[in-house]
């Protein structure tokens, strides 16, 4: 066992502990260069603790990054929808069998077929996470002008800024100026 001495105190670094430095030299390297605090080189060592018993590979694609896929993430936040609310505003919005983006008018069902017969997505335009207590229980009418139907790609983009979404009409003024 080799020693090594700090200011206050003699620690000696064990077979286990020299191998495991060898093993695990290019991530160690990157955590240390790279200026991280002491909390994110803890987490980092235990991401490389737990990569490698889970069989798991860590790779450096250069000395400023290490990646590490596949964790299963448990905590999240959910908001309750309503499936009753989706299916009355899909119901509102279908003229002749046919529904569309009320942003940008995509149609699911002409590019992708049936696959893609009444599908879309339901947007609220007062975000659930504003909603007070008494606005969850409300007539499926008054809770209908809340709705929009958007495709995809504008229903990401009106969420973009999560703390302030765009509104429908802020979102149709920057597609009409990108079509100009």
């Amino acid at each position: 066992m080799e020693a090594y001495e700090t200011r206050n105190a003699r620690h000696r670094l064990s077979k286990e502990g020299e191998k495991y430095l060898q093993e695990n030299l290019l991530s160690l390297e990157s955590l240390f260069s790279n200026n991280f605090g002491y909390a994110e080189t803890v987490d980092g060592v235990a991401t490389i603790n737990s990569s490698r018993a889970a069989g798991k590979r860590l790779t450096i694609f250069d000395e400023n990054v290490f990646i590490s896929e596949g964790r299963k993430i448990i905590s999240a936040q959910i908001y309750e929808r309503s499936k009753l609310l989706r299916d009355a505003a899909i119901d509102h919005y279908t003229k002749n069998g046919i529904i569309v983006c009320e942003a940008c008018g995509f149609d699911f069902y002409k590019i992708y077929g049936d696959i893609g017969h009444g599908y879309i997505e339901i947007h609220h335009q007062k975000p659930i996470y504003q909603y007070e207590e008494a606005d969850f229980s409300r007539l499926v009418t008054k809770a209908l002008e809340d709705l929009i139907p958007l495709c995809s790609n504008c229903h990401r983009m009106i969420h973009r800024k999560r703390d302030s979404p765009l509104s429908i009409e802020e979102l149709k003024e920057i597609l009409a100026s990108q079509n100009d």
